[in-house]
């Protein structure tokens, strides 16, 4: 029961960590000249006005839920560890900031 409560808060704080950073370099990249290198992987990313294929869209659900159930299978194994939980903490929010900054820099226009 004790790994099912940090997965689950760990869960919570990873969906709130992930809107949070996706939203704020949503706004940076409309101050900024983005994107900052050139990738192939421009065009219509719009699934509603846009042919999107299969792996698109394999790529925003990756996008949406990744960084989620990352933080929901570290919550799950720190559970019974006696090694500091706020070091794993800090680390995940690392990654779930450059996960979406890498995004944003790679693709969004």
């Amino acid at each position: 029961m004790k790994r099912v409560g940090w997965s689950i808060a760990y869960m919570c704080v990873g969906m709130v960590l992930s809107w949070q950073s996706a939203l704020w370099i949503s706004r940076l990249s409309q101050r900024l000249s983005w994107p900052l290198f050139m990738t192939r992987w421009r065009g219509c990313w719009d699934i509603e006005h846009c042919d999107v294929s299969a792996f698109r869209y394999a790529f925003i659900a990756a996008f949406i839920f990744a960084p989620t159930i990352i933080w929901a299978m570290a919550g799950f194994r720190t559970a019974n560890s006696t090694a500091p939980r706020i070091g794993t903490a800090l680390l995940l929010a690392l990654g779930t900031v450059s996960f979406y900054m890498i995004f944003y820099a790679a693709i969004w226009r």
